[in-house]
């Protein structure tokens, strides 16, 4: 049997040195994503999304963006200092990389865009009065929810978050593993919503920070847990090894079998277990009717880790 030899101390160094750049560049592209989206299709469209970016867009509403900046960086200090004595130390450090580099970023691109060129307006207009047009708000939540989601995902991907509310969850998920961290969230953004409502006084900004969440979450839980998404099948057969073969040289993974026992006929079966890709169930489906006397029940795998080939 081959034997694969473990990694040399120094080797493990530089695999971690490396894991720990390139989580880093994460980091700083996930936040430079969220804050660019946030500024272009957010910020003046008079709609809050979800957790602080919310409130720094009503804050820009009755102020301006520097002001609004600088009461989101006030705003996230007390939540950083407290991750560092909560959470991991990795964790703390990275979201505040982010933290200050997504404050940083949105008063720089405040100061360099004087004349508002790189805003996506949702103003039309009309007869000489600026009005808020329906279907260009609607696009701007819809792309603005889209990146949001994006960074988000890459964030935690990268033991990291951008600040805000997700160090609150975080915290709480950490000390209590049995709250409801997702109606936690959806209070907060109804919260958030809500004095959107007040602020803008137009309850359209309600409608679409409702269309920004959900596409963000759907984003984020989607690259999260469905990128690496796959099947899992067990089977019950008496013809293991003709099964299996067939099975790993179609559908390109491999197959566990262990002995197994029909209790209604007292027969010896074996069970073969293989995860595949949810686009092979057809293949799947389809080598199984050459075994008539085989049956297979699946479940839902939301991630696969180690080595899993790829047809």
């Amino acid at each position: 049997m081959d034997e694969t030899k473990p990694l040399s101390p120094a080797l493990e160094r530089k695999q971690a040195i490396k894991n720990e750049i390139i989580n880093v560049l994460t980091v700083i592209a996930a936040t430079l994503i969220y804050s660019v989206s946030t500024y272009v299709f957010v910020i003046g469209n008079d709609f809050a999304p979800s957790g602080l970016s919310g409130v720094l867009s009503m804050i820009e509403y009755k102020f301006n963006l520097n002001a609004g900046t600088f009461v989101l960086l006030l705003l996230n200090l007390p939540l950083l200092i407290w991750s560092m004595f909560s959470l991991s130390k990795r964790f703390a450090i990275n979201t505040t990389i982010s933290v200050f580099i997504l404050c940083g970023s949105l008063f720089l691109l405040e100061y360099i865009d004087k004349d508002n060129k790189f805003h996506f307006s949702c103003y039309t207009n009309v007869n000489g009065v600026e009005i808020l047009d329906f279907g260009k708000r609607f696009f701007a939540s819809i792309v603005s929810g889209f990146f949001a989601g994006v960074a988000i995902a890459m964030s935690f991907r990268a033991n990291s978050s951008l600040g805000g509310v997700d160090i609150i969850v975080m915290i709480i998920q950490k000390k209590h593993p049995r709250a409801n961290v997702s109606a936690l969230l959806f209070g907060v953004n109804i919260i958030i919503i809500v004095a959107s409502w007040l602020v803008f006084e137009n309850i359209e900004s309600v409608y679409f920070a409702i269309i920004y969440i959900i596409i963000f979450s759907k984003v984020c839980e989607y690259i999260l847990n469905g990128v690496k998404r796959a099947i899992k099948f067990e089977v019950v057969t008496s013809q293991p090894d003709e099964l299996a073969r067939d099975l790993i040289d179609n559908l390109g993974h491999g197959v566990t079998v262990t002995n197994a026992r029909g209790m209604y006929q007292n027969t010896d079966r074996y069970l073969l277990i293989c995860v595949i890709r949810d686009r092979q169930i057809g293949d799947f489906e389809n080598i199984l009717k050459k075994y008539p006397d085989s049956f297979a029940f699946s479940s839902s795998v939301s991630e696969v880790f180690g080595r899993f080939l790829r047809k």
